[in-house]
């Protein structure tokens, strides 16, 4: 039969919804090569300290499914990486007010029927009142949605299918692999580390400062950020490397070795 259970995220207005799979589940990603993919980046990570206290993440878009991709799970030991440590995420609803906005392929119209939500719940004169913005852009958002997160305007629900609730972190990767208005070819892996050995990203934008993750700004920042490039640093948070790489369900390993060979070059000169 299958249940379904509610974890907290480890950030206000950030939810998880978990759905038992079916048996199969560990069967069918050992089979398809999935499993295989995630264990082999997994230990290249671990073998150069790069996930200490189990902290870090990776993820890879489910092949033609723009709107779900598989991640690691929260806490999972990179070094005994296991078939239940990988989850699939198949959604994310955005929450303004008591509106639910199913968050598809395209962040920028999302974040534009938000918007609109807000003003149609009288909440825009509030957020204008408070944060000093007149106008709300792209640019600005992160700092709305500060606000909105400390008075709980919006939230967001992570739908997601496994033995264990995603990483914490799965928001993040939710709205880095939404389409980025046009600014990059479509995301189909990520690699996030949390520490990287005798790492200098000197060309890499830091605009996270005072930010916790898990959260929604956090990624808006991301996006912004990453319009320009594939990889970009978080103040005392590591370093995360999108690839468009393609794949098929026989080359998921082709994915994740480009985020990692990019990494990689930057980082380790």
């Amino acid at each position: 039969m299958v249940t379904a259970s509610e974890s907290q995220g480890n950030m206000p207005g950030f939810r998880t919804v978990l759905t038992d799979p079916n048996e199969r589940y560990c069967e069918n990603i050992i089979g398809c090569g999935l499993f295989d993919a995630f264990r082999k980046t997994a230990k290249r990570i671990c073998d150069l300290g790069w996930a200490p206290d189990n902290a870090g993440n990776i993820s890879i878009r489910e092949s033609r499914r723009r709107g779900r991709f598989f991640i690691t799970a929260a806490g999972s030991k990179f070094k005994e990486l296991r078939p239940q440590d990988i989850v699939l995420v198949s959604g994310v609803e955005m929450y303004v007010g008591d509106e639910s906005i199913r968050m598809g392929n395209n962040l920028g119209d999302c974040l534009a029927v938000a918007m609109h939500s807000l003003e149609r719940q009288k909440m825009m004169g509030d957020v204008r009142e408070h944060t000093g913005i007149k106008e709300i852009t792209l640019e600005n958002l992160p700092k709305v949605l500060r606000f909105l997160n400390s008075t709980g305007m919006v939230s967001f629900l992570v739908n997601a299918v496994g033995h264990r609730k995603p990483s914490s972190e799965a928001l993040l990767h939710a709205m880095i692999y939404a389409k980025r208005w046009g600014w990059l070819d479509e995301v189909n892996g990520i690699l996030h580390c949390h520490k990287l050995a005798d790492s200098s990203v000197s060309s890499t934008p830091t605009p996270f400062r005072d930010i916790g993750y898990g959260n929604i700004q956090l990624a808006v920042e991301a996006v912004l950020t990453l319009k320009k490039e594939d990889m970009v640093q978080l103040t005392d948070h590591g370093i995360i490397t999108v690839t468009s790489e393609y794949h098929n369900e026989q080359d998921y390993g082709r994915v994740f070795n480009s985020a990692f060979d990019k990494t990689i070059k930057k980082c380790m000169k």
